[in-house]
This record gives structure tokens, sequence and C-alpha cells, in this order.
């Protein structure tokens, strides 16, 4: 039977702001609301000790504000070393990290939601510990975040947020005006070419958004998410190789990031490498079986001439998605299989 090959959409950027989960102030964790009809992501953090230090504090406390110090979310943790906020949207916030007798930590971060409960993940160092009698007490809940502690200038800041307003009121060509202001004012900002990118994917100006997340792939080259977006942007335009070593790079910085191992198998699937692909399609399956990529899946199957595993996968496809553009020649595909088989 001739091989078939379906062309693997790029699932569109989508943009939008703020979170919707919020806490109490008072250290208890809160379940997110429901308040908000956009599209929202997950950061999955992880905690690393500093070098010399052996031993996970007993309680570590990790709180999410906005960028101008309101408190949003708060995990607190007992010798434990991953964290989920879950239910956040697209922006600019600061993540605090904190453990009695350490050096508190702030980072700057973007979530960037391209698609339904994509993860940002967010690697964080403990602070130094700190010499016998200097504590080091955490601030109280919900205390906001002094502007001079943060590296980013505060009129950059306020572009950003800018951007971030027009970008909620659907307004691409704005939000890039004052992403544009931000980074003349703060040149290393890889916040802003995120951004950038996102509003470029938008206005359908792809070669212009895959040089903004080159920029900020090359400003900050340990950010999984980033890397990931931008291997994705490649696949879309159907560039493998291209694709290939920032997906190559996003695995390496976050190893179980089913999302990441998913993409690599549509890589090598079109790079014809069929059974590597269909080994990275497994392994994201089973990392997380939302991820079980059925069309993938089954045209590796197709091409490797195991036709009735295919049928199963594309059958599985249709159940999933049965109003995927890409489900009329599917349905196709399976007709075919079965008058064959």
């Amino acid at each position: 039977m001739k091989r078939i090959a379906i062309h693997l959409a790029l699932l569109t950027f989508v943009v939008s702001a703020d979170l919707s989960a919020q806490q109490e102030p008072g250290g208890r964790d809160t379940q997110p609301t429901e308040r908000s009809t956009s599209r929202s992501g997950i950061i999955v953090g992880r905690i690393q000790l500093p070098r010399g230090e052996h031993q996970i504090p007993r309680m570590i406390t990790v709180t999410l504000n906005t960028m101008g110090g309101s408190f949003l979310q708060r995990k607190t943790m007992n010798s434990e070393v991953s964290f989920i906020f879950a239910n956040v949207r697209n922006g600019h916030y600061i993540i605090t990290l904190e453990s009695l007798g350490y050096q508190t930590v702030e980072k700057t971060i973007e979530v960037r939601t391209f698609l339904p409960n994509d993860e940002t993940f967010v690697p964080l160092t403990l602070g130094r510990r700190l010499p016998e009698g200097d504590m080091g007490v955490p601030r109280g809940y919900g205390s906001e975040l002094s502007a001079a502690s943060l590296l980013i200038p505060q009129k950059a800041r306020k572009e950003l947020e800018k951007a971030n307003r027009e970008s909620e009121n659907n307004k691409p060509e704005k939000a890039i005006q004052h992403l544009q202001k931000a980074l003349e004012i703060y040149p290393e900002l890889y916040q802003a070419y995120n951004n950038l990118a996102v509003q470029y994917v938008r206005l359908g100006r792809t070669a212009e958004a895959i040089d903004s997340l080159q920029k900020s792939v090359g400003l900050n080259p340990d950010d999984a998410t980033i890397c990931r977006n931008l291997a994705q942007l490649y696949l879309g335009q159907g560039s493998y190789g291209e694709a290939l070593v920032p997906l190559k790079r996003s695995l390496e910085l976050d190893a179980q990031n089913s999302k990441g191992r998913m993409l690599l198998g549509e890589v090598y699937l079109g790079m014809g490498q069929y059974l590597l692909a269909l080994n990275y399609f497994h392994s994201a399956a089973r990392e997380n079986p939302k991820d079980r990529s059925y069309l993938g899946i089954g045209q590796c199957y197709l091409q490797l001439g195991l036709h009735k595993e295919a049928l199963q996968e594309f059958k599985g496809f249709i159940a999933q998605e049965p109003k995927d553009p890409r489900a009329g020649s599917v349905r196709e595909m399976i007709s075919q299989l079965e008058k064959e088989l």
C-alpha cells in the first residue's frame, strides 16, 4: 500500500494575561478560582541546593507575585523540592524563594500560554546559608517586593505591563510598540523578546517571531520553555533540522517534560526516523497520557508497515479529536486500511 503522511500543523499561540489563581494571606494554599475564561498554563518549579549544601531545609516558602509586588499564590513545602502554580495566564511575574537561615532569592519569570495547560519550567537555587545569628526570617505574607531589588528598570517593567494590557485588548501592534520601548530601555530583557514572538505569531509574522525567540535564547539559554517554543515554530515551518537543537536543549533542562518529548517525536517523524520518533511518542505518553499523540504514533506504524497498529492509533485520534481539521484525511486512511486488512 502506498505510504501516506499527514502534515502536523503548528498549533496557534494564544495570549492571555495575569493569574486566576489566588490565595488568602496567612500561609494556606487555596484552590484556583474559575473566573478566567482564557487559556491558562502551569508553572512547574524545582528547587536546587546551592554549592556545598546537601540537606533540604525543613520548610521552604515559594511565593508568586505580580511585577508590581501584588501577592498571588504561595506554596509552603516541608523538605520538598518541587512545586506547582496552576491557572497562570500570560504575563511577567516574580517568584520569591525563602527559607529560615538562607538568603532570600527573587527571580523574574514570564509565562507564555501557547497551548492549554502549557508548562513553564522554573529552576530555582536556594540562597546561600546565612551566618549564625542572622537567620534571615522570611518577610510577612503578601508583603510587596521592593522595585530596587529587581534587575529590570522600573520604566522597562511599566512598558511590559502596558504591552500585556494591549495584548489582552487584542491589539498586538500596540503591544509590540511597548515591548520595543522596553528593549530600548533594557536590551537584555529576554522576557520582552518572548512576548514579541507571541505578538508576531498572532500577526502571522513567523520569521520575526523566530528571530525574537532566537535573541531570547541567546540572552537566557537555560529556559526550557523558550527553547521548546522556538523549536515549535521551526517545526511548524517544516524546518526539522533547525528545530532539533533547541528542542534537545529544552529536554536537557527539563528532561521529564512530556510535551518536549512529543515535539521531538514529531521532528524525527518529519526527518523520516520512524523508530526514534515512535520511541519519543511512547515516552511522552508514559509521562503524561494526555500528551499521547495518536496521529504521530499511527504515522510511524504506517511508515514501518505495521498497518493493524496504525489503524488502531488513527481510530484513537478520531475518538479524541473528531472535529480536528485533519480528521477528514485520517478517516480516509482508516477506510483504506480497513479495506486492506
